[in-house]
């Protein structure tokens, strides 16, 4: 073979010796060359550049556009199809009362009912009797929503809303149903205020009883204390009476002691023994009395005196409490009772505002401004995000797609 020969047959063995080095190579990795095994370091591989990133975009530019106008469309569509929900409420101020304490002022305002029970009632009672009531003479009204109770913590407020869209037919219908499941609680609470008005006036017929009564008896103590004062008068009196008896009969005794006296010393008297005797038995017999006037003046009458006056004190102290008693009695049913003389004889009532708050709505019901969830705007960016997300996505596919293809035939070679 000669020269020329023998250098176009190497010449024409190149290509395939690069494309047969280039299999080994894609199949072995870099082991297939020596001077790298030597190397501490490997070269780095597969980083990509932001320029690389941009050559990708740019090359694949018609998915990218493609996606994000398919993303575009179809958020649009869903945004302006689907409908949006508007939160529909309804406030409610559950009554309370209060009654008036034993010092005529007003006490702790209490509820006309509990109000975990009247939320219990709405959801098991008022509600559903609504719905019916409402589907039965509505047959074509739109479908009832679905209605919430919130009760703030410490609160006496009850709060019912629903979420539902915002035609009109809707919006009508939807206020229409809080508002009667709202005058369900308030009928429901003017039976309990009936009853709390019955539970007030029965008080006011026990404090007018109690007023008689204690009117009655404050007559009665004070007739029997005048009575006792009398008879304490009549003890001062009747100890005078005795005092002057006992000076009568000292004055006697005296007057007998200075007779018998002169008849002893009397030389030119006979000296008779019996009128000696007999003066001497009317001394004692008087001294005798003048004892038991003494015992009955300054003993047993000032014991009487002093024991009636303790019971005077006892008696004015219990006049004083039951004085006392009615002021507060009459100050509680004052409360209650109405000024007018026409009807001072019936249980009519003043000021009741001050005793009973009814049950009320505070908020008539309203619609939200602002639907539930995002709004469209919030919703149509987070479109325009994703679309933008997804769109370079699929240039990325479309590349690593790409590379499968072209990489297909040289692994066949």
């Amino acid at each position: 073979m000669s020269i020329k020969e023998t250098t176009e047959h190497e010449v024409a063995k190149e290509p395939n010796s690069d494309i047969q080095e280039t299999i080994d190579h894609q199949r072995t990795g870099f082991q297939t060359n020596p001077a790298w095994h030597n190397n501490a370091a490997v070269p780095p591989q597969n980083e990509v550049s932001l320029l690389d990133v941009a050559l990708i975009i740019i090359k694949h530019k018609k998915a990218l556009f493609s996606t994000i106008a398919a993303i575009l469309i179809l958020g649009t569509v869903l945004i302006a199809t689907t409908s949006k929900k508007y939160r529909y409420s309804v406030v409610i101020e559950s009554g309370t009362y209060s009654l008036p304490d034993e010092k005529g002022s007003l006490g702790d305002r209490k509820p006309i009912e509990p109000i975990g029970n009247t939320q219990s009632k709405i959801e098991t009672s008022f509600i559903p009797k609504v719905l019916m009531e409402h589907t039965t003479n509505n047959t074509n009204a739109p479908s009832s929503p679905i209605f919430n109770i919130r009760v703030p913590a410490g609160a006496n407020i009850i709060e019912i809303s629903a979420d539902a869209g915002n035609s009109p037919q809707i919006e009508e219908n939807t206020k229409k149903l809080l508002g009667e499941i709202a005058t369900q609680v308030i009928q429901d609470h003017q039976k309990k205020s009936a009853d709390v008005l019955e539970q007030l006036r029965q008080n006011i017929e026990a404090l007018e009883m109690n007023v008689k009564s204690l009117k009655t008896n404050l007559i009665e103590q004070t007739k029997n204390r005048e009575t006792l004062q009398g008879k304490a008068d009549n003890l001062a009196t009747q100890k005078g009476l005795v005092e002057k008896q006992i000076s009568r009969l000292t004055t006697e005794i005296n007057a007998l002691q200075n007779t018998k006296k002169e008849y002893i010393q009397d030389p030119s008297k006979p000296k008779d023994a019996l009128a000696i005797l007999l003066i001497n038995t009317e001394i004692n017999q008087n001294g005798l009395r003048r004892d038991e006037l003494e015992n009955q003046a300054f003993v047993i009458l000032p014991n009487e005196e002093t024991a009636l006056r303790k019971t005077i004190e006892t008696k004015n102290a219990q006049i004083d409490l039951k004085k006392s008693e009615l002021e507060q009695a009459q100050r509680i049913l004052k409360r209650y009772r109405s000024d007018n003389t026409e009807n001072a004889d019936k249980l009519a009532f003043t000021n009741i505002d001050r005793n009973i708050y009814p049950t009320k709505i505070s908020v008539e019901p309203y619609r939200s401004n602002m639907p539930n969830g995002i709004s469209n705007n919030i919703a149509l960016a987070a479109t325009v995000i994703l679309a933008l997300f997804f769109g370079v996505l699929s240039t990325f596919i479309s590349e690593f797609i790409s590379k499968l293809k072209s990489r297909r035939p040289v692994e066949d070679l």
